[in-house]
């Protein structure tokens, strides 16, 4: 599959979006022996924080070499926010608009594709792990939580960068679809990042992938890791019924994203 000119991942930090980032860092060198240009979060946020302080998209460009011969896949788990900067003051991603300003200036001119990983906001929460995320959603009335949406999200995203494709992944989506989702991110950088490397990435590592892929939803509804009602009652102050509600808001979110135009889910 030929790969876009610039994929960004742009987080927010999922389990899918660590997962890839730590892939890019691990197989970087061997992404560009087959001429793609891999760059893991450590530079990708520290790009964003250059671009706020003033530094310019072509110079940028230059030196990551996007727009050159070789396709880039930057990841930015940082991208949209900071973990602390994950809720505040009752929205999800708040400085999200801003973020995406400067993703889009790095992006002017430049065959883009936004990778978004996304799950429901307890899921998130415990991918984070971070004391002020945790902090902000306890104490954020439940039904403030059920107002945040990805939707809102995926719409800030096409208005900031309305010539790039969109991608929205989740990470059953990921890991059902990793034959479909592998070649779409690494292009021919699937080769190094097998099907197989992706799926064994978003789940416990002592946990052996199984065999058949008719077992796939089965398996990773048991293995996967999803935050227990303990967690989610002595951390976030939840209980189980507003997880219940967040996850229903979350099949809504996606179905309301998969409806808008020139954005694929998965």
């Amino acid at each position: 599959m030929i790969s876009p000119a610039l994929t960004l991942l742009l987080g927010p930090r999922t389990r899918l979006g660590l997962a890839l980032n730590t892939l890019v860092r691990e197989h970087r060198d061997a992404l560009e022996t087959l001429g793609l240009l891999a760059y893991p979060s450590r530079v990708g946020d520290k790009l964003l924080r250059d671009l706020g302080e003033g530094l310019e998209p072509s110079e940028a460009r230059e030196t990551l070499g996007i727009g050159g011969e070789h396709p880039v896949i930057l990841t930015a788990t940082k991208g949209l926010a900071a973990p602390a900067g994950l809720i505040r003051s009752r929205e999800l991603l708040p400085d999200a608009e801003v973020y995406l300003r400067d993703w889009a200036r790095l992006a002017e001119g430049i065959e883009t594709r936004i990778v978004m990983t996304i799950d429901p906001l307890p899921d998130v929460l415990l991918a984070a792990d971070h004391a002020a995320a945790n902090a902000a959603a306890r104490a954020t009335p439940w039904d403030a939580l059920y107002e945040m949406s990805w939707a809102d999200l995926m719409a800030e995203v096409r208005e900031a960068l309305p010539k790039s494709a969109v991608l929205a992944l989740t990470t059953r989506g990921a890991f059902l679809s990793a034959e479909t989702v592998a070649p779409l991110i690494f292009g021919a950088g699937a080769e190094v990042v097998l099907p197989e490397t992706l799926r064994a990435s978003l789940v416990p590592s002592d946990t052996p992938l199984p065999k058949s892929t008719a077992h796939l939803s089965g398996y990773f509804d048991t293995y996967r890791p999803c935050p227990d009602p303990r967690w989610l009652r002595e951390v976030l102050g939840m209980d189980g019924v507003t997880a219940d509600l967040l996850q229903s808001r979350f099949h809504e979110d996606v179905e309301a994203i998969r409806a808008m135009p020139d954005v694929q889910v998965i």
